[in-house]
């Protein structure tokens, strides 16, 4: 009786051991944590300044082909007659008024003898969105005395342009803000190719700076 009463106490012993091994655990309480709280806003502010970036300038040219002298407003006595032009993109924070002028180089100084740089349909504006835009700039040459070429055939090295850029100022800024709110749409040929004469006649060109060369009167 006594042995089979220990059995008994000893049974009971290893049940409590395993029901105190598979007791789930007690979790252990999180520390109290503070959470931050939004106590004011305010601005942040910075200067920008104008911004200006020309596409690809050491890619720009313009090369001189030999044309009607009519189709630059010339006579057979202006004899011979060259034209060339080139697109170039520009971007700007702002809107830009631009100018352009040549020095005469090399053969160019011998040959050229009269010429008109100017921006084609006189437009030499932009919005200045900060997306790409197009301005042509073209270059008509007649009279060229083309004998004095040192008896080199083919293509020859006659100048260099250079390109200016600055912001309009206030009575500028309402010209343009104006002419870009009267422009009316361009009509476009089947060919794609804009007539000159149905380019809108209310844009308004940037009155001419020092260096800038204005195309003649047809």
């Amino acid at each position: 009786m006594k042995n089979t009463y220990r059995v008994i106490l000893i049974g009971l012993a290893v049940l409590g051991v395993v029901y105190a091994s598979t007791e789930p655990e007690k979790k252990t309480e999180e520390a109290w944590k503070y959470k931050p709280i939004d106590l004011c806003q305010f601005p942040v502010s910075m200067e920008v300044g104008h911004f200006i970036q020309l596409k690809e300038c050491h890619k720009r040219k313009i090369n001189l082909v030999q044309v009607d002298c009519e189709s630059i407003g010339k006579d057979h006595g202006d004899f011979p007659c060259y034209k060339g032009s080139d697109v170039i993109e520009v971007r700007a924070n702002f809107p830009a008024i631009f100018n352009a002028s040549i020095i005469k180089s090399d053969g160019g100084e011998d040959m050229l003898k009269e010429v008109n740089l100017y921006w084609e349909n006189g437009i030499n504006t932009i919005q200045g969105t900060g997306d790409w835009e197009e301005l042509k700039l073209c270059l008509d040459a007649w009279n060229v005395e083309i004998w004095k070429s040192g008896g080199t055939i083919g293509t020859v090295d006659v100048g260099e342009i250079t390109i200016g850029v600055r912001p309009p100022d206030d009575t500028e800024k309402d010209v343009q803000a104006t002419s870009q709110k009267e422009v009316k749409p361009v009509r476009i040929r089947e060919d794609g190719v804009q007539p000159l004469e149905e380019a809108p006649s209310e844009t308004v060109p940037a009155p001419k700076e020092e260096g800038d060369v204005g195309r003649p009167s047809v």
